[in-house]
């Protein structure tokens, strides 16, 4: 599982059992998640949570790839090698967060 998904299923199990947080979470998301990771969410970084119904169900796309799916020659270099480098990250440029929401 990913530091993201990790992440993200932390601040809905809190939504789930605290009510408190949950209002939070919908009025202000950035504050309520920067309170609840003791980290400040990068001002960069929209953040948007929706509260589903029996009526209204979300799917959430992830960012279009760029270009034509092919990997340049430095990205397969790079999973050739096993390495690790990421030179896009899906959580903004800055990454603000990184170590909280996703390695960048």
């Amino acid at each position: 599982m990913s530091k993201r998904s990790e992440t993200v299923d932390t601040i809905v199990s809190k939504a789930q059992s605290d009510s408190d947080f949950r209002q939070a979470l919908l009025s202000d998301p950035a504050a309520a998640v920067s309170k609840e990771l003791g980290a400040e969410w990068p001002s960069d970084v929209s953040l948007r949570v929706v509260e589903e119904t029996p009526q209204e169900v979300y799917i959430v796309l992830p960012p279009a790839p760029k270009g034509d799916g092919e990997l340049s020659d430095d990205q397969l270099a790079s999973v050739a090698g096993g390495g690790s480098h990421h030179t896009d990250c899906s959580w903004g440029a800055t990454c603000g967060m990184g170590s909280i929401i996703g390695d960048c």
